[in-house]
């Protein structure tokens, strides 16, 4: 895959970013957007090529705006920003970033985010070492123009009813203009910033005074969580099941609404208008740590979609970069992770990671391993 690195404007961008705001400013204003022009591979668009990787994207009101996380290429600390994406001019727009280190010792990026249908943006900040692990952060809401009316509504790490403590949230969903819904996830230090280990749903609720987090009863090894704009319905995945449920997010109570066993173990599920995609099939494993704790390992999987309102089996994107057989001697995949979809369920956008088949021993024919890269670009599928 043909890869570019952005330097542009990296000192300039990097200058501003650091001279513009304060140590207590949750973001600042950046610099011009870099060059990022996209890349269309057959009816699969490719709209981002950074060497460094772009992680969870999301849809902002009007389908129009992305906003995903954007490492600043050149920064020795690795920090990453907020960036904001225009589809019509297949560009970078502009970027919010944390301010205040200026001496560059500290690691501080901007991960998952989500914006309300009022304006609302919710979105994660976390510090640490530029060496990893994040030790800090905290679940912040603003707004995409207003760098100085954001405010912190739950400190990360966090206690939940299951666990202690609770490292990083993934998965943000705006129920209303005052409930928020994500995972509550443990950050896996050793991978990559979006890489963890699935626990529990949380709902957050904003209104006039201080926030209130519950734990959904029942969403124990829950590995995603959507909600249907169109009714309010809340979906989600597990650990290990072939199933995708409804979920009453006050009980916890689950009902069946899609099996997905051909498909092997559904995962990152969005729904828009009653219309699901999936990440299904792909490779996931478990990794022994020096720690010796044991992790779970998504290297993301193939796409699906499947309109929950007719009687007809789901679709397995197959025009996406899929290679159904490996070549005995080998080839060149895609896999996905970290889906979103548009409003009116026809655009998707996704994490994609190249992948490599390799000839790993003899036979005939010789068995092939897998080997992906963390390193994702973002890529975009018009959908039926």
């Amino acid at each position: 895959m043909m890869r570019r690195v952005v330097l542009a404007l990296a000192a300039a961008t990097l200058a501003l970013l650091v001279d513009g705001c304060g140590h207590d400013d949750p973001y600042a204003v950046g610099g011009p957007p870099p060059p990022n022009a996209p890349q269309t591979i057959g009816p699969l668009q490719q709209l981002t090529f950074d060497i460094d990787g772009d992680l969870a994207p999301t849809f902002l009101p009007g389908d129009s705006l992305l906003a995903f996380s954007w490492i600043l290429p050149g920064a020795s600390d690795q920090d990453r920003c907020l960036a904001f994406y225009r589809l019509a001019a297949a560009r970078i727009r502009n970027l919010r970033c944390i301010g205040g280190d200026t001496r560059h010792d500290t690691t501080n990026v901007i991960l998952s985010s989500a914006e309300s249908p009022g304006g609302r943006l919710a979105y994660v900040v976390q510090h640490g070492p530029p060496t990893f692990p994040l030790s800090a952060g905290a679940l912040y809401i603003g707004n995409d123009s207003d760098t100085t009316g954001a405010v912190p509504v739950l400190s990360i790490p966090f206690s939940s009813d299951s666990f202690t403590p609770l490292t990083n949230i993934e998965q943000l969903n705006w129920k209303d203009e005052q409930t928020l819904v994500f995972l509550g996830v443990l950050m896996n230090p050793p991978l990559s910033y979006m890489e963890s280990t699935p626990q529990v749903i949380d709902v957050l609720v904003l209104g006039s005074g201080a926030p209130v987090r519950t734990q959904v009863p029942n969403s124990l090894g829950a590995t995603s969580v959507a909600i249907d704009p169109a009714d309010g319905q809340a979906y989600a995945t597990f650990a290990n099941d072939s199933l995708v449920y409804a979920i009453d997010l006050t009980t916890g109570a689950r009902t069946t609404v899609l099996n997905l066993a051909a498909f092997s173990v559904p995962r990152d599920i969005r729904v828009e208008g009653h219309r699901l995609v999936a990440v299904v099939q792909g490779r996931r494993f478990t990794m022994l740590l020096p720690s010796l704790a044991i992790i779970p390992v998504d290297e993301g999987g193939d796409l699906l979609w499947k309109d929950l309102t007719d009687s007809l089996p789901p679709t397995l994107i197959t025009n996406a970069g899929i290679v159904r057989t490996p070549p005995a001697s080998g080839g060149a995949d895609r896999w996905f992770r970290h889906l979103i979809l548009s409003r009116d369920g026809k655009t998707l956008v996704a994490e994609g990671f190249p992948v490599a088949y390799r000839v790993k021993g003899g036979g005939t024919p010789p068995p092939l391993d897998t080997v992906v890269t963390k390193k994702s670009d973002l890529y975009l599928l018009r959908l039926p």
